[in-house]
């Protein structure tokens, strides 16, 4: 079983989902699972998928949006840790080797989140993300999942986080 589960939803981004994938089989961290979870892309994604099969699993089904897609991604998840990542980004190859030694060094932390760069868009290109603990509205009992997912500068494709904490919020 791999230690962590990444799981990358995705839509109608054929070519941009090949890179995403190389920059995962790049990580200097390789004890991990691939899920893909085609969100019922119309383009050539699922042909572009084929050559990665044997290192992958990969999911497709009707278009529900993305957390949908991250929540099927979840539903068969094997590993202690969750990374998630859309299919437009990339990481860098220590990305994941950092965070879970993090994690590893620090028991009673549930949650890291790394930094990241805009690329691409030649509006955002270079300019740099840094998570704003203050942009995270907090609930009596600390940060919530919902909020950290909809309501802060937390980008989930810079998170790592114990499965433990999702299932924990499954009602």
């Amino acid at each position: 079983m791999s230690r962590v589960s990444v799981i990358i939803p995705t839509y109608n981004r054929a070519e941009m989902v090949v890179q995403c994938l190389e920059s995962v089989f790049a990580q200097t961290c390789t004890d991990y699972e691939i899920i893909v979870v085609d969100d019922g892309s119309t383009d050539h994604t699922e042909e572009l998928i084929k050559p990665f099969l044997n290192r992958i699993k990969y999911i497709k089904h009707e278009n529900r949006g993305n957390a949908a897609a991250r929540n099927s991604g979840l539903a068969i998840a094997k590993g202690e840790l969750i990374a998630f990542l859309d299919s437009d980004d990339l990481w860098l190859p220590d990305k994941l080797r950092r965070e879970v030694e993090y994690l590893d060094g620090h028991p009673d932390v549930d949650m890291v989140c790394a930094n990241g760069t805009f690329f691409g868009s030649p509006k955002f290109a270079g300019k740099k993300v840094v998570p704003d603990k203050r942009a995270i509205p907090l609930a009596r009992n600390g940060v919530t999942l919902k909020a950290i997912f909809t309501r802060s500068s937390l980008r989930p494709s810079a998170m790592l986080l114990r499965k433990r904490v999702i299932e924990g919020t499954k009602g």
